[in-house]
């Protein structure tokens, strides 16, 4: 039996048949996978009724919160698969860090704690997780998503957001390897000394600069205000990145706990006295730079596709064993999807524009969707 969506899944992703070993297991993670992108409501009872029943509640609830498959197994798998796809690459790899919130309402959510929301500018009951992504010339795939957790603080077993950060760079390092041009993205929160010291000798790093920084002008430390009245207007040229034109100008300077690097100073006009600060270790053009640092953007599209489009923000489970669990199989939702997208490239520009291909592709089955998924997973089962 065939269908082009099944066969690109296990086709392109071929480990997950070694994570979901049996075919009851294949067939719920493909329950949850076609009911987290087409499904209205990112609940198990949901996904059985969008199913028409063919997976009842009480099978995806047993396979998400007590099934016998292991997250540190998919992880292994998947990032080996995505070591591949780095290894074909053969541009420029951004890594981008950035975290986000994911909102909760119920009071025993395990591990969910108040963290302040700079959008809303109040503390509000969340998951904060540390996300890195992986943007390579033809698409992004997530590379880790880490639970921030702040019910651990005060133990020796609490991590910083930076503590993770460094640990998603020097995984993702590790199986980048050395001769890669890569370069690291990440907005002013993370350009740290603590986590740049610890990239690797050679990575390249491209970051927006808090104004309450300083630099060294001569023997004595400025801040970038006294900076910033320094340079003329005539300093700045006209530059185009992608379709915008900005006013910038550049200099090498050094910056506090970071050494010699390239601060790049941008303007919306030429005598606009708002300025934003990017710095860099490239010894590149402001228009190379700022390039570089527009490829971030990636990471935000991300997110507003993990929570509008994958339920990352609409799960309501209670232990924290299910939501981890939860958490990775959106992650292999998001990068099956990448995959389609790619698979699809002449109609699909955007992970939206993939699932709606999807949903097409699924709603030719009506209500046999369900019989589809199962005979295809018999036949893959027993050729395994």
């Amino acid at each position: 039996m065939h269908d082009v969506v099944l066969d690109a899944i296990f086709d392109k992703l071929d480990f997950i048949p070694d994570v979901f070993k049996t075919k009851p297991k294949a067939e719920n993670f493909l329950a949850f996978f076609f009911g987290i992108c087409l499904c209205p409501m990112s609940t198990m009872n949901a996904f059985s009724e969008w199913l028409d029943g063919w997976k009842n509640q009480s099978s995806l609830n047993r396979f998400l919160t007590s099934g016998c498959w292991k997250v540190s197994q998919l992880k292994e798998k998947y990032l080996g698969w995505l070591g591949t796809e780095i290894e074909a690459a053969k541009r420029t790899i951004y890594f981008i860090i950035d975290d986000s919130k994911s909102k909760k309402t119920g009071d025993f959510i395990e591990k969910a704690s108040m963290d302040y929301d700079s959008n809303e500018g109040r503390h509000v009951l969340c998951h904060t997780l540390v996300t890195s992504l992986v943007k390579l010339a033809s698409f992004e795939l997530p590379f880790e998503l880490t639970l921030y957790d702040k019910t651990k603080k005060g133990k020796d077993s609490f991590k910083s957001k930076l503590d993770i950060a460094i640990e998603h760079a020097t995984a993702f390092m590790k199986i980048a390897g050395k001769d890669r041009r890569v370069i690291f993205l990440f907005d002013a929160w993370y350009c740290a000394v603590k986590f740049i010291s610890k990239l690797p000798a050679g990575v390249f790093w491209v970051s927006r600069l808090k104004k309450n920084r300083l630099v060294k002008i001569g023997d004595f430390w400025h801040s970038l205000k006294e900076l910033q009245c320094c340079v003329k207007a005539g300093n700045f040229k006209r530059i185009k990145v992608n379709c915008s034109h900005f006013w910038a100008c550049s200099l090498k300077i050094e910056v506090k706990g970071l050494g010699l690097v390239t601060l790049v100073l941008v303007k919306d006009t030429k005598h606009s006295r708002f300025v934003e600060f990017f710095v860099s270790n490239l010894d590149e053009t402001a228009e190379e730079i700022l390039g570089h640092y527009s490829k971030r953007w990636s990471i935000e599209v991300f997110f507003r596709a993990m929570k509008q489009n994958l339920g990352l923000d609409g799960y309501q489970m209670r232990k924290y064993k299910g939501i981890r669990r939860y958490w990775a199989i959106v992650q292999l939702t998001y990068a099956i999807l990448a995959v389609l997208r790619r698979h699809w490239k002449r109609t699909c520009k955007t992970i939206g524009e993939a699932i709606a291909q999807l949903r097409r592709h699924a709603r030719k089955y009506e209500k046999k969707l369900g019989w589809v998924i199962e005979n295809y997973v018999g036949e893959k089962i027993a050729k395994l």
